[in-house]
């Protein structure tokens, strides 16, 4: 059982001085247990938070603007990263998790593609949306350490 507000704040207390001089990263929302992982929920978190943190750093708009929110929503530990940075474009969309693929001079397109499949990994889901804060928005849903567990004849229920 991992306590996923708790690892989204510890990502974030290392995470914060890569912010430009005015901005700021938020973690809201309840502590709830996810069955996975903790290292590896802890490396979806630096990615996406690391990610966010890059959108919005020398933005136009002013002071970048990061938020996590952890819930519950049934069975599942939600965390949901947004930025006020510039967002993913439409037309690249279908691609941000494949691998290799990158919009960044420097990157390697490993990150959202690792991302994705540590996710599968674990028995969790990652999407992309638009952000209230006017960038990119990134959903990841985890089993809750209380649900039942899932065997391999497939999901009971539905989602």
């Amino acid at each position: 059982d991992v306590p996923v507000l708790a690892a989204a704040r510890d990502t974030v207390a290392t995470l914060q001085a890569g912010l430009d001089a005015g901005g700021e990263i938020v973690v809201e929302g309840a502590e709830v247990a996810a069955r996975c992982d903790a290292g590896q929920l802890r490396q979806v978190l630096w990615n996406l938070v690391g990610n966010a943190v890059q959108a919005v750093s020398g933005a136009e708009q002013g002071p970048g603007r990061v938020r996590v929110l952890v819930r519950r929503e049934d069975v599942e530990a939600v965390v949901t990263v947004e930025d006020s940075g510039p967002g993913v474009p439409a037309d690249i969309r279908p691609r941000i998790f494949e691998p290799f693929f990158t919009t960044r001079p420097a990157g390697t397109g490993l990150g959202l593609a690792t991302v994705h499949q540590v996710l599968a990994q674990q028995g969790g889901t990652i999407t992309l949306g638009d952000s209230p804060l006017g960038g990119a928005s990134f959903t990841v849903r985890l089993p809750i350490s209380d649900a039942p567990a899932l065997d391999g004849a497939g999901a009971s229920g539905s989602r």
